[in-house]
């Protein structure tokens, strides 16, 4: 790393103004409010298209949850990938490349360092494949802009690494309550780990793994859990045809 380096990131690590840290706060909480919306608004036409009158309809609050205080550990990992990509990478690159070239091309290692965790754990079609590189090389890079910003104005990684570590929850949080159910999420987060086992053991125990795990023998990742909540035999339809994958 050189002296430089550790100068670098040395002086990257430091308290930010309250104004930067409520920035990195506010910017994926906005995506949350966003996407919950969203969610909510199509489960409800989906809701008057296809049941309108046998059930009631989708509760707005039920979409906007606060992720498990666990979930909080994740700050960890965010600020070391932070002080390695925007407190070391950054820098040098901004010096090499200039300034919007240089946040560009750690945006981009910063998507390669995310390939490995992305198919690890699935098998995926050439099509999912070059999907998937392709939705996250979009993501890291515009990402990339955001948590340079806001390294830049603050002149710390702190906040890039809160902003970093509300995203990640926010990604987990959303992803698991799909499959887990939101109480199970907000309760144990680990238990979520487990419920990656269903698919291998619903084959030759479809119903009893099924009802433990509060998912559907047809597909282990289609019960919405918020319409779960008024009834626990149904499955929204529009959810169950779809193929879950995994993120991490």
């Amino acid at each position: 790393m050189g002296r430089d380096g550790r100068e670098s990131v040395r002086s990257s690590i430091r308290l930010p103004d309250l104004r930067s840290f409520l920035l990195a706060v506010a910017f994926p909480t906005s995506i949350d409010v966003f996407i919950s919306s969203g969610q909510y608004v199509l489960e409800r036409a989906q809701w008057a298209a296809h049941d309108f009158g046998r059930l009631g309809p989708p509760q707005f609050g039920l979409y906007f949850k606060v992720p498990d205080i666990l979930l909080l550990l994740l700050i960890f990992g965010a600020f070391f990938e932070e002080v390695i990509f925007r407190g070391f990478l950054q820098t040098r690159f901004i010096h090499g490349y200039g300034l919007y070239r240089g946040i560009f091309l750690v945006g981009v290692i910063w998507a390669a360092f995310h390939f490995f965790s992305d198919f690890s754990f699935s098998s995926f079609t050439d099509q999912e494949v070059l999907a998937k590189l392709g939705f996250r090389m979009f993501m890291c890079v515009a990402l990339s802009f955001v948590l340079a910003w806001l390294t830049l104005r603050s002149q710390s990684v702190v906040p890039a690494a809160v902003s970093h570590a509300r995203y990640n929850a926010l990604v987990f949080f959303t992803h698991w309550a799909d499959v887990c159910g939101e109480e199970r999420v907000a309760s144990r987060p680990v238990d979520c780990a487990r419920v990656r086992l269903v698919p291998l053991l619903a084959g030759s125990r479809r119903g009893k793994a099924g009802t433990r795990a509060g998912i559907t023998a047809r597909n282990p990742f289609c019960r919405s859990p918020r319409l779960a909540k008024w009834d626990s035999s149904f499955s929204w339809p529009g959810r169950c045809m779809q193929t879950r994958t995994f993120p991490f």
